[in-house]
């Protein structure tokens, strides 16, 4: 697996900062506890080296 962050910066992903952190309290509201799967997924993968498109 290559990850693509596209127009998005990886630390943003792995932090869960700025709009990542917004939306994933509004998808709280409605998934409940699967979206701390989604944010423990959403850190495993920002981490995995891949491709920036603000840097190609």
């Amino acid at each position: 697996m290559i990850p693509v962050f596209y127009k998005v910066d990886p630390s943003n992903v792995r932090h869960q900062r700025q709009n990542y952190a917004d939306d994933l309290v509004k998808h709280h509201q409605q998934f409940g506890g699967k979206v701390d799967a989604w944010k423990d997924a959403l850190t495993q993968v920002a981490g995995l080296s891949g491709w920036d498109s603000q840097v190609i």
